[in-house]
């Protein structure tokens, strides 16, 4: 039996204020050019008021004046606030949306559309409608219109093609942006797996300072797997964009992704590799643990291994075997076999390698003694941290299906225009604050780290080396 297809919705058209009257346009009239734009109150007073409007001349005729209705202000703040609500309901939280109504119409107009209950129900009525090319995105459609550009109409889809794999692949960013990548020699990347729409494994980033401390996201890329051929094929195409012609950064920050690593090889060829403190330990951490041993390491006789073993990233590269030789003879050997299966693992893949091969993850790539010196970040957790304010896109399916493609792009138009923000700030003033201040004690304790590390007492003290240097090292980080 055949179904008739349910009529479309009808097109809500935004009014405005022309003379201080609520009108909205109709139509373009087509000898003139001039918009003709009919009272709000066309059918409700009814009111017959027509202008039209020349947007490039910005003068506006009187075809018909009001009648039937009073020149309420009040009244007419009340319906574009509505229509402000509804706009910007994708963008932000509901606090957010409704805050930035509030503000924009002060507490006379807020009033009147309702208490928060209301502005609310305002606020996700609008998120349940979707326009048609909404919902043919949604649906794997093409990225076009107010969905490729910026919140301020500049061009946000970079790249809309396949990778080696064949696979569909996007990347995001501004000019504004891309101009702050180039001018970046420090890049950190991340991927994540939450937050992606149906047809993509991760939406993986690429973070920059803005200042000696802000780091904050420039291009986001939704990706089909966690391929090398992928990650090389998204160097590629930014590679190819007139702002990155020269873009070669000298320093990567990332995790310990063999796919990752080998992509920036392949690419960027000047750019040193340097992995994330944080899943160093936590790799180390988790093969104590396959092992049966890291309860030993926290509670048990080996805890001094432990203690000495999480600080050795803070030697020196070249110094690193000879410190974990120091390590190993400080501390009483267990007699369990999987301790010696750990070190076993620590020399094979971090510290020497084999006698043929060298290790898979070598003292230069997890050694984080240069970067506390220069106050470069010692982790990757700056992204991930990022990452934890797209969890607010993944709450809006609420765990019924995948991330919805219109609801991410709106967080991430948004994410692009706070980065612009706060760079246009800090050209200004490098040292203005942008975002919430450090906990005293994290900065208290990176100034000890670093002093540490640095190792340069005041004469007549001498610079500690071994074992001295390294339990220095663990009272810092207390």
């Amino acid at each position: 039996m055949a179904t008739t297809p349910s009529p479309k919705r009808r097109q809500r058209r935004q009014v405005f204020l022309l003379n201080n009257w609520l009108m909205k346009p109709i139509v373009t009239l087509k000898r003139t050019g001039e918009t003709l734009c009919y009272c709000y109150y066309r059918e409700r007073a009814p009111c017959q008021a027509s202008y039209a409007l020349d947007e490039t001349k910005k003068t506006i005729r009187i075809i018909e004046e009001h009648s039937g209705h009073e020149q309420d202000m009040l009244k007419f703040q009340k319906v574009l606030a509505q229509q402000a609500l509804r706009k910007r309901a994708n963008h932000g939280t509901c606090k957010d949306v409704i805050d930035s109504v509030r503000k924009e119409f002060g507490p006379d107009v807020s009033m009147c559309v309702g208490d928060s209950n209301a502005k609310r129900a305002m606020v996700y009525r609008a998120r349940k409608i979707k326009e048609p090319e909404d919902l043919e995105l949604d649906s794997g459609g093409k990225i076009e219109g107010k969905w490729a550009v910026t919140l301020d109409n500049q061009k946000f889809l970079q790249f809309d093609g396949q990778s080696s794999s064949g696979h569909r692949f996007l990347i995001f960013a501004s000019s504004y942006c891309l101009q702050i990548l180039a001018q970046s020699t420090i890049v950190f990347m991340d991927g994540t797996f939450d937050s992606v729409p149906n047809g993509y494994c991760q939406l993986f980033t690429l973070h920059v300072y803005l200042n000696d401390i802000v780091v904050r996201p420039v291009v986001y890329a939704l990706l089909p797997d966690k391929m090398t051929t992928t990650y090389e094929d998204l160097f590629v195409e930014l590679q190819k964009l007139p702002e990155l012609q020269s873009w070669n950064p000298l320093l990567v920050i990332c995790d310990y992704e063999a796919a990752i690593k080998t992509a920036v090889e392949n690419k960027l060829s000047n750019a040193e590799i340097l992995g994330c403190l944080f899943h160093l330990c936590q790799a180390w951490r988790r093969h104590a643990e396959k092992l049966k041993l890291y309860n030993e390491f926290r509670v048990g006789s080996i805890q001094q291994f432990w203690r000495l073993l999480r600080v050795l990233p803070f030697i020196e590269p070249t110094k690193i075997p000879h410190y974990f030789s120091v390590i190993l003879a400080t501390v009483q050997r267990p007699q369990q076999q999987s301790y010696f299966d750990f070190v076993a693992y620590l020399h094979k893949y971090y510290v020497r390698g084999t006698p043929t091969k060298p290790p898979r993850f070598p003292p230069q790539q997890w050694s984080c003694s240069t970067r506390i010196v220069n106050s470069i970040h010692r982790t990757s957790n700056i992204c991930e941290t990022w990452h934890k304010c797209l969890n607010e896109v993944t709450r809006k399916s609420r765990g019924l299906g995948k991330t919805k493609m219109t609801d991410l792009l709106s967080k991430l138009q948004s994410e692009d225009e706070h980065t612009s923000h706060d760079a246009d700030e800090l050209s200004r003033n490098p040292n203005f604050k942008v975002k919430k201040s450090r906990h005293v004690k994290n900065v208290l304790k990176d100034r000890r780290l670093k002093k540490a590390v640095e190792n340069t007492p005041t004469p007549p003290g001498v610079p500690l080396d071994d074992l001295p240097l390294l339990q220095s090292f663990v009272h810092a980080t207390q």
